[in-house]
């Protein structure tokens, strides 16, 4: 038996939003279709219901997207999918920065491995930036790979398969050059990735479904409020896993600075490790980030850890966050 010790590395993010109230359920009414033509698969069927509020794609059909007429930029995106069937295996997601058919950041997840004669397919979630040379649209040879191709390159993958008849939400949130994808079943998060890429600033959002039928959707979205987070959030983690420790602070006033704050780790006070990432200078839009080596904790073992950070401004407000990480030892050979 074999394990190790659940990795963060932490970041500091500044961001500069706006602030607004939950979002309901979105209206899906509007959203287009966007249907690859690979000739090996049938045409997808999107089907609407609850008011227009959930989409149903139902045919283990060729690769589409539903995309969405919002722009997606210093919004969170917060949804759902669950496979209401037991037949096949293949790709749910959703994409965001969508500039056109060939050009965007995709999340696909297959539920296990498929090796067929167009590349292999790996089991789990996926990253990928989608940027087809001259401006065209991707082939069956650039989707499904997991390896991707000159046309798709991946950012992350892990081996975590969805399964049948399971709920699972997502948490996206997307900045011009960095962006965090939570995914969740239940309480438990089962991956927590901050990414920092620039290849796409801006663009819509959307649904992702390649070869799987019977795949239920939706999702909110909000402009994003006044407030400190820490990610990852709380929840339940094994300790195999490696995240991103990232602190995003979220400023209304174009101006504001962080003056001073307080930090504590499983109750000893960490605050002088966290001032190493208070450089100081005026939060603007579009955020600024900082590496924290002093606060990196190489190491959690199995536990129940906490930890809270305070940031006081100079606008003479504060924001706060905490979160509690339910780290369980990894029981796999």
């Amino acid at each position: 038996m074999r394990s190790t010790s659940l990795i963060l590395l932490v970041l500091l993010t500044f961001f500069l939003t706006t602030p607004s109230n939950a979002a309901p359920p979105i209206d899906l009414s509007t959203w287009t279709v966007i249907q690859y033509d690979f000739d090996d698969r049938p045409d997808p069927n999107w089907l609407l219901s609850n008011n227009n509020t959930v989409a149903t794609q139902t045919v283990n059909s060729d690769a589409s997207i539903l995309i969405g007429d919002f722009d997606i930029t210093d919004k969170v995106v917060e949804g759902s999918w669950r496979v209401d069937t037991s037949f096949d295996n293949d790709y749910i997601g959703f994409v965001f920065g969508y500039q056109g058919p060939g050009q965007y950041y995709l999340f696909d997840w297959k539920k296990t491995d498929q090796s067929t004669g167009i590349g292999f397919a790996e089991k789990g979630m996926s990253l990928k930036v989608v940027d087809v040379v001259n401006g065209g649209e991707p082939t069956e040879l650039d989707l499904w790979p997991t390896s991707g191709s000159d046309n798709v390159s991946v950012l992350r993958h892990n081996n975590i398969g969805w399964k049948s008849f399971t709920d699972y939400n997502f948490h996206l949130e997307f900045h011009a050059g960095h962006f965090t994808i939570e995914v969740r079943e239940g309480v438990t998060v089962l991956e927590s990735w901050a990414i920092f890429d620039n290849k796409f600033t801006n663009g819509l959002f959307g649904f992702y479904n390649y070869s799987q039928g019977t795949v239920v959707y939706q999702c909110s979205a909000q402009q994003i409020i006044n407030s400190l987070t820490i990610s990852p959030p709380s929840g339940s983690y094994v300790t195999t896993q490696q995240f991103d420790l990232t602190l995003i602070v979220r400023v209304e006033t174009e101006g504001t600075t962080v003056v001073g704050g307080s930090a504590t780790f499983d109750g000893s006070d960490v605050t002088a490790n966290l001032a190493s990432c208070l450089i100081p200078g005026t939060l603007v839009s579009g955020g600024w980030t900082y590496r924290c080596p002093g606060i990196s904790v190489d190491s959690l073992g199995a536990g129940t850890h906490n930890f809270d950070v305070t940031l006081d401004l100079s606008d003479g407000s504060s924001v706060n966050d905490n979160v509690t990480w339910d780290v369980k030892e990894n029981t796999d050979p």
